[in-house]
């Protein structure tokens, strides 16, 4: 018989405190960050003024109508932006960023911004302001300091690059416990890579199968707690060792490489039901991501998003969908209830809204939940935490579901 949702909340938050306790934050591999975007086909924006350019000519960039303000000032539109900044002086310089943006209606947002300068990700220092506006009514304003030739990337969500990512990943590949292999080629020519970790020893046939994705929401990032998990599982953590020996853990940083990107990539989040119902006109992409899963069906599913939101008291909050409701069987039902409290039990966890029929049924999630039986949730992680902690994010969600679902 399971523990009360009590004594199972405090084993796995003990767990997490332990793990924060002992400095175990499972820092991002230092290969994963370091190489420029390659670039990419389709138009982007490029401006100058004065001696800095501003461009979103490379994969993932976005700048969303930019426009030229003043002496070495731009201003952008919205907070899912990725744009280049180059000083193409022999002297230092200071850009200027102004983003004018939205609160969204009731829902309380707030503007992050990093910065990724010599492969390391830093937060960005800036300064927000009311705008009379009934749109557009938040302007935040930054300041960004440039070497001479020196190039830096300026984001609203952070990401990793799919060529990066897509090398790393082979280089996964050489170790005994991961296998990488190609979901799909997609209509752009590019990988749906999958990256299949377990311990080899121990027949497949008596574990069960975990699924971590990211979204395909370009403007979202759920590429990083996915690497993040990889590179855990992939380590000598004895943790890590344990689950390889009763797991199968799949992993799918990009759900839609094209989006990766091209930000102009239509967004396929609510796809999953015309796909699993075979559906022509609906995106290949997910059409060949439905069909993989049909033939390595999981027990356990995490989608990870990204947030913004803020709660109404002006706390930072991370949502968590589940699907439980979806389930007739009490034990599929218990389960997805006990790893809904597990992820909830994680810091600054709370259920923002359950996946129902009425809003949520044609996620990847809720079908999963409803066709293939799998205990399958929505995970968003913060913005405003960077992307160590998000990256670090991917490995205690994994971690929390794995000891939900053993208990």
């Amino acid at each position: 018989m399971a523990a009360p949702w009590n004594v199972r909340l405090g084993r796995i938050s003990r767990l997490m405190l332990a793990a924060h306790l002992t400095g175990c934050y499972y820092m991002a591999s230092a290969d994963t960050l370091p190489g420029a975007p390659a670039p990419r086909k389709t138009p982007g924006t490029t401006l100058k003024s004065g001696s800095v350019v501003i461009t979103d000519q490379f994969e993932g960039g976005k700048a969303n109508r930019p426009v030229v303000s003043g002496d070495k000032h731009f201003q952008l539109t919205g907070w899912d932006f990725r744009v280049r900044l180059t000083n193409t002086s022999h002297t230092p310089a200071t850009a200027r960023v102004s983003c004018l943006w939205a609160t969204d209606g009731a829902q309380q947002r707030q503007l992050y911004l990093h910065c990724l300068r010599n492969g390391q990700w830093e937060d960005v220092h800036a300064r927000e302001s009311e705008r009379a506006d009934a749109k557009l009514d938040r302007q935040t304003d930054a300041e960004l300091s440039l070497d001479a030739g020196e190039e830096i990337y300026l984001v609203g969500p952070f990401w990793i690059p799919y060529s990066r990512l897509s090398a790393w990943l082979q280089e996964k590949a050489k170790l005994d416990v991961c296998h990488v292999s190609s979901i799909h080629r997609t209509p752009d020519g590019r990988d749906m890579w999958v990256a299949t970790i377990t311990d080899p020893a121990v027949p497949e046939a008596e574990k069960r199968r975990l699924l971590l994705l990211g979204t395909p929401q370009v403007s979202e990032w759920g590429e990083v707690p996915c690497a993040g998990a990889i590179e855990f599982l992939c380590g000598t953590d004895a943790r890590a060792a344990e689950i390889r020996e009763r797991w199968v853990v799949d992993v799918i940083p990009y759900s839609d490489p094209d989006a990766a990107v091209n930000a102009d990539v239509p967004n396929q989040l609510f796809e999953a039901r015309a796909a699993a119902e075979g559906k022509r006109d609906c995106n290949p992409n997910m059409r060949a991501l439905w069909r993989w899963l049909e033939a390595h069906p999981p027990d356990i599913a995490i989608e990870f998003h990204g947030e913004n939101r803020l709660k109404p008291d002006g706390r930072y909050n991370r949502v968590y969908a589940n699907v439980a409701e979806t389930f007739e069987a009490k034990r599929r039902a218990a389960l997805s209830a006990r790893l809904r409290d597990a992820l909830i039990s994680l810091p600054d966890g709370s259920i923002g809204t359950n996946l129902t029929p009425d809003t949520w049924q044609d996620t990847l999630a809720y079908v999963l939940a409803q066709r293939l039986g799998t205990a399958a949730f929505l995970y968003a992680v913060h913005q405003r935490y960077g992307f160590q902690a998000n990256w670090s994010r991917g490995v205690e969600a994994l971690i929390a579901a794995v000891e939900a679902a053993e208990l």
